[in-house]
Parts: structure tokens; C-alpha cells; sequence
């Protein structure tokens, strides 16, 4: 029976496979000159492309998930509580200050770094450890998008600095040029509820505290995960639901780039 079917088509002219309208299109030629087309399933296709080796390299160790969507290789890292060294632009004549440039250390809490393509975005968590059904909040850092109709929240502004296209090997160097780049006042508002005019202030605070802790405990070198805004105001959104509902929603336009994409997810969910 194979026999027959391949002695039934051209082997001078390949099949070819084909995508319209969301479905998958196979056309042969048989020894006739007569040409077939097939509908063919999308497992199918998978399952012919199976040969092809496909591997991430060495993923850091900070990495919780990986896959590849139509704008590239994605990534997303959960960035444990910690104390960083952070530089912040200096107020005129401000004592310490190089170049414009004064360095604080602040504890920060659970940080979700996400990156595809040429686009890195970072979200707050409640968490000291990784979890999914986390719900995500505004960071505590300025220059991430907030609300706005050109920047969704948590795009992360580099400024004259240009990250690497996200790859394994470049990933968490987009987070090490992020958070030692000095943050300036460019959306440094709606991330603190105590100072939401600037949440640099809340920085500038808990870093004076620690330096001078009033207490024994260690209240003064943790981030007060209180102060955290929502991400959108009166709706829970959490790790899992933002990652499976923008990267793995099949039924957004292939027009759509990263930003666009990010914006209509947050849209969305406000309605």
C-alpha cells in the first residue's frame, strides 16, 4: 500500500506545508500533475518537526519557566527578598554623591523578572519564596511602567542602555543592567503607598533605617510588603494567571508586538 502511494506522486516536487485562516495545508503533486491538498492537524506538524533539536543552553538557576512564543524565546526568574546596593540619582549638592549618582542599600521584596525578545518587565510579590498563585503588585523601583497607554505595567524603561535579545546566556544580564543602572524620578510615582509621589523616598527611608535600626529584629533589612500597590487596582492577578493568559492566549493577533500584547492583557483584566 505505501508503495503505491509514493509511486502515486511526483518525487521531483516536494510537498509543501502552508498556513491560512489558523490552519495547517499540505499540497502534493501526484505523477498526473494533479494537486491535492490536505488539512492537517497541528500535533501533526509538531510531530513532523520532531527531528529538529531544539535546546535552551544552561538555564541560571534563578529561572522558573521557559518556552518560545511568536515574538521569541521567553524567560521568567524569581528574584528572592534581598538588601541591593542601589543607585539613585542625587539631589543637588547631596553629600556622597559621583557624578550625580548616590548609592543607597535597600531591601527590596520578591521581584518576578520576565523577558522575550528585546523586552524585560518586573512585578513585586508578597512571597519570600517562589509561587505561581502569588499575586502581583507594582515593584518598589522607578523607571517600570506603571498605567499608561505606551507602557504597561512593569516594562521596564533602560534608558540609553540597550539589554541583549533574551537568550539564556543574556537573560539575567538584562536584570543585573536594570538594577545597577541609577534610577532617576521617570515613573517613580504610584509604586509606594506611604510616598506615592516617589517611591524613591521609601527607599531613602528603609535604607536610613537599617542603618540606624530602633529595633532588634530584623524589621529594618526586609521590604514592608504592605506598602506594595496592586498591579490592577480591585482584581487579583497572580504569576501563573499573567503568563498563561498573555503568552499562552493563542487567539491574540499575530499583528500584535510585545508591548501591544502586554497592554490589552491589562485592559482586560480592569474591565
Amino acid at each position: 500500500m505505501s508503495t503505491a502511494i509514493e509511486k502515486k506522486f511526483s518525487s521531483q516536487i516536494d510537498p509543501t506545508l502552508t498556513f491560512k485562516a489558523g490552519q495547517y495545508f499540505v499540497t502534493m503533486q501526484d505523477q498526473n500533475g494533479t494537486v491535492y491538498h490536505k488539512i492537517v492537524s497541528p500535533a501533526a506538524v509538531r510531530e513532523a518537526f520532531t527531528n529538529e533539536v531544539v535546546d535552551s543552553g544552561w538555564l541560571p538557576p534563578e529561572t522558573v519557566r521557559f518556552g518560545v512564543c511568536r515574538f521569541g524565546e521567553w524567560f521568567v526568574a524569581f528574584i528572592p527578598p534581598a538588601r541591593y546596593e542601589l543607585p539613585l540619582e542625587a539631589h543637588e549638592g547631596e553629600e556622597g554623591a559621583v557624578q550625580g549618582v548616590v548609592k543607597i542599600t535597600a531591601p527590596l521584596p520578591g521581584l518576578i523578572f520576565f523577558g522575550c525578545n528585546y523586552k524585560y518587565f518586573v512585578w513585586a510579590v508578597k512571597s519570600q519564596t517562589f509561587d505561581p498563585k502569588a499575586e502581583v503588585f507594582h515593584p518598589p523601583l522607578p523607571n517600570v511602567g506603571m498605567d499608561s497607554p505606551t507602557a504597561p505595567p512593569g516594562l521596564i524603561c533602560y534608558g540609553l542602555h540597550k539589554p541583549l535579545k533574551c537568550r539564556a546566556a543574556t537573560f539575567m544580564q538584562a536584570w543585573k543592567l536594570f538594577i545597577e543602572t541609577p534610577f532617576n524620578n521617570h515613573t517613580a510615582d504610584g509604586k509606594s503607598r506611604k510616598y506615592p509621589e516617589d517611591v524613591r523616598l521609601m527607599l531613602r527611608e528603609l535604607a536610613a533605617r537599617a542603618m540606624y535600626p530602633t529595633t532588634s529584629d530584623l524589621e529594618e533589612l526586609i521590604y514592608p510588603v504592605e506598602d506594595l500597590n496592586p498591579l490592577v487596582p480591585n482584581r487579583t492577578l497572580t504569576v501563573e494567571k499573567l503568563i498563561k493568559t498573555w503568552l499562552l492566549d493563542e487567539s491574540k493577533p499575530s499583528g500584535d508586538d510585545l508591548e501591544n500584547a502586554m497592554l490589552k492583557l491589562f485592559e482586560a483584566k480592569r474591565q
